[in-house]
């Protein structure tokens, strides 16, 4: 594989050495950094190892799992956009992240901040809940998967995982023969689940322990346990963290992490929404924006959506609400009562961010109201959501129980007779939602709640009773709880009731309740999706054989049942050991007639007849020779009597006399079917039986051969045994789409488009784009460039083997976009075009274009391009500029409050009244108040001349010499100054406090040695000279001022500034000459000749 650089249009990039550019290399392949040569840009390319593709089924698992995880979008993944093979080496080509992995910078700079770790953790678990959504489990996640993007500073992080291509889907495959693991654990067990180091069945929640490996690592600089890799693992599975480390961390960081590292998957957090609240809370809470914060008690119960510090016993909330407690197994739900309505309610507060986020309030609030439609009285009303001053509320009827969860973690498990009455009234209002199209999203043990009669002081004991013993209770669902709430926070909202489309079969009721009931009866939690739960059922020891039976058929194949009520009654009937009432011939589901026939034999169950006739065959060959004989003498005798009954019923039947038009009666029997999607065309030998669903269809008994057609799909052949009198249910059989491809263009390339298919659903990208694997059918492409116009609309159909192709070119006419004064940024909408002075293309429509520059009023212009030349817009922004000078190039220039520089500057201001203050040490700050007016220039000069720099500046004496005493030398004149500009008009109070800032002439000091002397002439020429460059620089700003004036006039304005600009170059040109002067002057009065 070294040897092979290019995997069709991807081309492996090669270090100065020659050698291939590797990304990494692990146990499942080699990642490359490659250039795709179609689109033009770097890419991640997988290669996958050849010994773990060496089957065919090996290889299309692999398929199958990379084309699941391509449809995973999210900012925090690093998308899997291209799979391919070249010379039997399959690959893919992700997303290339320009950045290094979280192992790296461990490695490089050791453990992380716990604010930097925190956040890090959070957008893996982004990403985690994603995944989760459309069941994928990633197996792999750990340090050397995270990659964080570079930036110069931590504030912007970006954290993308890797290695999606080889995530384990959870969504069920039209062919169950085949397995969905690659079989057996792979890579480093440092940072793996202890269900996944066992081979266990895993889901989202082995990644979410491995995340919790993965923030150890970040915090600490290694991972949770270390050592061989047989130590690793037995570590792993039954020995505690290292309390040292827990030691130096915040204790609520440390609670975090025992709770997602516990050992069994039950007792850590269950979904990576709950993580990220949690992370949430720790992130505010390390920044001061939340003092105090709730922890769950139980994890498995979830963490809390709301901070509930705000709320105490007694207190009134809205004037309404009286706080009277919270719940015993629940501290973020409340018990309150309702002063309006005179009734005891619940409140349970949610996440303070959902106030200030209008977007996710509103998503809370529909829920809330679709929740509110439903009337079951197994259903927990919900009254309403309520805003206080500390956030959001949720106000739903008060139950005076227990939850199922909080039930089974006293109990562990439940018996069969104690489940079924728990379960009974759930599987009536799965139906009940279910005959209404809708279904539960996620229904959960700590949903489910058990409101006893008894009071609530006794509900310890209840706990510990057997539910046969229980007084009266009521069962009560609710559909709002904090886990679902928190997925709200989702760019899409996952919904609490879950609407079906028209007419569908809807195997969740069953799959829900077979998966609670599994729960209950002792087995580990499964996911909420039918198939994607048990890849290796664990028959449980409160179950029989046959009931273990029947629940694995409820978890992995629930459309087999018609409702949660029947597979409960089934199950009921298996652990009866006695058949139920109803039951086909092949499935579960069937008719009162087949029950008539099969029903009342027992030796007639499906696992009996095969043993029975081993043992039979066993008995006859383990006999004694003489019973054998009597045995073969009896059938003998058996036969001849059969024979001569067939000869006498013959020859009576051709002896009756034949009935006209009568007609032999067919045995016959019926058969059901569904497809996915609905409407399929059902056929027997050429001949229409009728279109999905098809319910007790009439046919002949025996092998029979239906095929299912549909247009835009493949045709399936389905082989019946119709048994006589039985109807065959055949169940929901899914349907493969005929593929298409559809490739978009544009010109010039990158506009967006959106592509809505047949069946509604919609794909997002820019073209170029090719969108492979398309149903056949009818589309519609929209393609929207902005500033171009409204949304162009194409219609194309998709056919198998014949790509589509969609183009459009959006031409338009080249602007050149100026502004007065330059610099200002020009946009198009929301869409920013450059900085002037620059030249764009916009559409030929007339648009609306917006200059901003800093402080100034905006300005606006309806555009029309002119297509057949080049169209110039020029926008004029009213502004004035203060020119400020200074004799301290030191000081520090502010206008309105705002640091500038330091002086010469000229500021562009917005007309108006402006303060301009310029401080400089060792003297007091000077500030003047001026008129800015549009086009006008204001120039300002402050002077400053403290006592103590002009006593330096200006020497009076020579080095000291001998004198006699009493006589005093005489002192020298002042040093030079430059030449003055023409003075600036004063009003009569600003010369007044002009002559009140002059300094009052003092004595010159007398230098007593050398040294005093020499510092003081040093002091003297580098102030000269700073003054000087200070003069200069403000006459060339004075210059520049007037060229760009001359440019943006005209006539006799344009003169002036003409006039104006000759003055400041000829001062200019004297400036070296009166320095030079200046300069001879200020060396003779320091005797520096």
């Amino acid at each position: 594989m070294a040897e092979i650089d290019r995997f069709q249009h991807y081309q492996v990039l090669k270090h100065p050495d020659g050698s291939l550019w590797e990304l990494g290399r692990g146990a499942m392949g080699v990642t490359y950094k490659a250039f795709d040569t179609s689109l033009r840009s770097e890419v991640a390319l997988k290669v996958i190892s050849a010994p773990y593709l060496n089957s065919e089924m090996a290889r299309q698992r692999f398929l199958r799992e990379a084309r699941a995880a391509a449809q995973l979008r999210h900012p925090n993944v690093a998308t899997v956009f291209h799979l391919g093979e070249t010379d039997g080496t399959f690959f893919y080509a992700m997303e290339f992240v320009d950045g290094e992995t979280v192992e790296r910078r461990v490695q490089r700079d050791g453990p992380l901040r716990v604010d930097m770790a925190l956040r890090i953790a959070r957008q893996v678990a982004r990403a985690l809940i994603a995944a989760d959504r459309q069941h994928l489990v990633h197996r792999d996640i750990k340090p050397a998967n995270l990659m964080v993007v570079r930036d110069d500073d931590d504030d912007h992080l970006l954290v993308k995982v890797i290695d999606f291509g080889l995530a384990k889907s959870m969504v069920p495959t039209t062919d169950q023969s085949m397995t969905v693991t690659l079989g057996g654990f792979v890579g480093t067990p440092h940072f793996a689940s202890p269900e996944q180091l066992q081979e266990r069945p895993i889901d989202i929640r082995s990644d979410l322990y491995s995340l919790g490996a993965s923030l150890w690592y970040m915090l600490s600089g290694r991972p949770p346990f270390q050592g061989s890799l047989a130590s690793v693992i037995h570590q792993h599975l039954g020995q505690p963290l290292p309390l040292e480390v827990l030691a130096k961390l915040p204790p609520r960081v440390a609670e975090l992490l025992k709770v997602m590292l516990a050992k069994r998957p039950e007792e850590r957090i269950q979904t990576p929404a709950d993580v990220k609240q949690r992370l949430d809370d720790l992130i505010s809470e390390l920044r001061g924006l939340s003092p105090t914060l709730v922890i769950a008690p139980h994890p498995g119960a979830g963490a809390g959506t709301g901070s509930s510090s705000a709320f105490a016993t007694g207190q009134v909330i809205r004037g309404r609400y009286q706080l009277l407690g919270h719940a015993p197994n629940d501290r973020t739900l409340f018990k309150a009562k309702d002063l309006h309505a005179n009734r005891i309610v619940g409140l349970r507060p949610l996440s303070p961010g959902i106030h200030h986020d209008p977007a996710r309030l509103e998503a809370v609030q529909q829920e809330v109201q679709r929740v509110r439609a439903v009337y079951h009285p197994n259903v927990l009303p919900v009254y309403g959501l309520e805003t206080h001053e500390g956030g959001v509320m949720l106000v739903s009827q008060w139950v005076a129980g227990f939850s199922l969860q909080e039930l089974l973690r006293v109990r562990r498990e439940l018996s069969w007779e104690e489940s079924e009455r728990l379960l009974r009234p759930v599987s009536t209002l799965l139906d009940f939602l279910a005959d209404r199209q809708l279904s539960f999203h996620a229904l959960q043990l700590r949903g489910i709640l058990v409101e006893a009669a008894e009071a609530e002081e006794s509900q310890t004991t209840l706990l510990r009773t057997s539910v046969a013993e229980w007084p009266a209770f009521t069962i009560k669902v609710d559909p709002l709880s904090v886990a679902t709430l928190d997925e709200v926070r989702m760019v899409e909202p996952t919904q609490t009731l879950v609407e079906l489309p028209t007419g569908e079969i809807a195997p969740r009721p069953v799959h829900q309740l077979a998966r609670l009931g599994y729960e209950l009866l002792g087995g580990v939690r499964v996911p909420s999706s039918p198939g994607a739960g048990l890849p290796r059922f664990t028959p449980l020891a409160n179950l029989t054989e046959l009931g273990n039976s029947v629940l694995r058929q409820g978890l992995n194949e629930p459309e087999k049942f018609p409702s949660a009520l029947d597979f409960l009654s089934e199950l009921a009937g298996a652990q009866s050991r006695m058949p139920p009432s109803v039951r086909p011939a092949s499935t579960a589901v069937g008719t009162a007639a087949a029950a008539g026939k099969e029903g009342p034999h027992p030796e007639k169950e499906p696992a009996s007849p095969a043993p029975a006739n081993e043992e039979a065959a066993l008995d006859l060959r383990s006999t004694a020779t003489g019973r054998l004989l009597q045995l073969v003498t009896a059938l003998i005798t058996l036969l001849l009597i059969g024979a001569l009954a067939t000869l006498v019923l013959t020859n009576w039947r051709e002896r009756k006399p034949a009935v006209v038009g009568s007609e032999p009666v067919a045995r016959q029997g019926a058969v059901s079917v569904n497809t996915k999607p609905e409407g399929a065309t059902v056929k027997v030998d050429g001949q229409t039986l009728g279109k999905t669903p098809l319910i007790a269809a009439p046919l002949p008994s025996g092998q029979q051969v239906l095929v299912l057609e549909l247009p835009g799909y493949h045709s399936r052949p389905v082989q019946a045994l119709i048994k006589e009198g039985a109807v065959n249910n055949l169940g929901i059989l899914p349907l493969v789409y005929e593929a298409g491809q559809i490739t978009v263009k544009t010109d010039p390339p990158g506009v967006g488009f959106e592509l809505v298919g047949p069946d509604g659903k919609v794909t997002v990208g820019n073209a170029p784009a090719t969108i492979d694997n398309l149903p056949v059918g009818h589309y519609v492409v929209h393609l929207h460039r902005p500033g171009f116009g409204g949304t162009v609309d194409q219609e194309v159909n998709v056919s198998a083997g014949a790509p589509a192709i969609v183009g459009r070119a959006f031409y338009g006419a080249n602007v050149t976009l100026k502004s007065d004064p330059e610099g200002a940024t020009i946009y198009l909408g929301d869409r920013e075009l450059g900085k002037t002075p620059a030249t764009v293309i916009l559409p030929g429509d007339s648009v609306e274009l917006v200059s901003r520059l800093g402080a100034l009023t905006p300005v606006s212009q309806i555009v029309k391009p002119d297509p057949n030349g080049s169209t110039v817009v020029e926008f004029k922004h009213p502004y004035g500029i203060v020119l400020v000078t200074s004799d301290r190039p030191d000081a520090e220039v502010n206008i309105d409050g705002a640091k500038l520089g330091k002086p010469p500057l000229q500021g562009i201001l917005p007309p108006g009244r402006h303060t301009v203050t310029v401080r400089a040490e060792g003297a007091p700050e000077q500030t003047r108040v001026t008129d800015v007016e549009d086009a006008i220039k204001v120039p300002l000069a402050f002077t400053f001349k403290p006592v103590a720099e002009t006593a330096e500046v200006q020497p009076d004496a020579r080095p000291p010499r001998p004198v006699k005493a009493g006589v005093a030398e005489p002192a020298p004149a002042l040093p030079a100054a430059p030449a003055a500009t023409p003075p600036v008009s004063k009003t009569r109070a600003e010369a007044g406090m002009e002559e009140e800032r002059r300094p009052v002439r003092r004595a010159a000091p007398v230098y007593h040695n050398e040294e005093d002397f020499n510092r003081a002439r040093d002091r003297a020429y580098d102030h000269f000279d700073a003054e000087w460059e200070a003069r200069k620089k403000s006459l060339e700003r004075e210059k520049d001022y007037y060229d760009w004036q001359i440019d943006h006039s005209s006539g006799s304005a344009q003169e002036h500034w003409k006039a104006r600009k000759d003055d400041a170059e000829r001062r200019r040109d004297h400036l070296d000459d009166e320095k030079d002067a200046a300069k001879r002057d200020l060396k003779r009065r320091w005797n520096d000749d």
